[in-house]
């Protein structure tokens, strides 16, 4: 049986130019709506229904702005775009007649391989998990959410205490992802939770990770961990839940960052699988900084 993913990660990306599609459906051949202007930050799913796209911890979530700037001038049929349980998009058509959306930055972004051909009625399933998604099932040494505070504190000879403390209280929370699929091809039949790398190994000489960008990667693959957390440069806010299966509209989810200690030695990118070469164990320190509700 196929695990599903239970945790998830989706991270804010910033667009480096618009991000369109191009679409033949009952409102016309080839039209072009704009999904989301260039500049702004989006998110899959895990962002609130409110975001604004202005920075990385208010992006616009992308798969209910899909949905409606597709259906807009759509000729009286409308777009659903949404995430199935195995955490890869679908979009379905409600018709008349058939829809195409043709590969692009689009597509791309949603996790296609290539273009979208919808009967009516009917739904297209990406190939991979949307652009920045990363997802596993399983976690062990999970502390849940921590508070501290930054304070100070002292005791005089008399026994009694004095303290001063900061009014904001930080919360953090470490894990180990496990069971995570060294490469893509090492998920079992029916899974598609996120890799390690997206190649089986990482080659000697000169590698880089791959940031989030529809425009610039070539062409769709599954979100790796080694590039939503390799690649952060600058502020990078993620969204995070651990119930992925059961969101629904207006669920929480925390907006996180990843923590510094997560790129120290100790943590190193994947950490151990001693027994099982294609499956690795990846550790993680996250700070939660607020809590959104997200639209679907």
């Amino acid at each position: 049986m196929a695990a599903l993913p239970r945790y998830a990660l989706a991270r804010s990306y910033q667009l480096s130019s618009a991000l369109d599609a191009l679409v033949t459906d009952a409102g016309g051949a080839l039209r072009s709506p704009v999904i989301v202007a260039s500049g702004l930050f989006v998110r899959a799913r895990l962002a609130s229904s409110t975001g604004t796209g202005a920075t990385t911890d208010d992006p616009i979530e992308l798969l209910t702005r899909v949905s409606l700037q597709l259906s807009a001038g759509a000729g009286g049929g409308s777009y659903d775009v949404t995430q199935s349980a195995d955490g890869r998009v679908q979009i379905a058509w409600s018709g008349p007649g058939s829809a195409t959306i043709f590969a692009g930055a689009l597509t791309r972004a949603l996790g296609f391989a290539g273009g979208a051909v919808i009967s009516a009625g009917g739904t297209a399933t990406s190939d991979y998990p949307p652009l920045g998604f990363v997802q596993w099932a399983l976690s062990e040494a999970d502390t849940d959410w921590t508070p501290s505070v930054t304070s100070a504190a002292a005791q005089d000879e008399a026994g009694r205490v004095y303290r001063r403390g900061g009014a904001l209280v930080r919360w953090s929370r470490s894990l180990s992802a496990l069971w995570v699929p060294r490469s893509w091809s090492n998920n079992a039949s029916g899974e598609y939770l996120s890799p390690a790398w997206w190649t089986e190994t990482a080659y000697a000489g000169a590698t880089s990770a791959v940031a989030p960008d529809p425009h610039t990667v070539p062409r769709a693959r599954a979100e790796s961990w080694m590039d939503a957390l390799y690649s952060i440069d600058g502020e990078t806010a993620f969204g995070f839940t651990d119930e992925l299966q059961s969101l629904t509209a207006d669920s929480p989810v925390s907006t996180v960052y990843v923590a510094p200690a997560t790129f120290e030695q100790s943590f190193a990118l994947p950490t151990q699988a001693p027994t099982y070469r294609p499956r690795r164990t990846i550790s993680i320190v996250l700070e939660r900084t607020g809590t959104v509700e997200i639209p679907q």
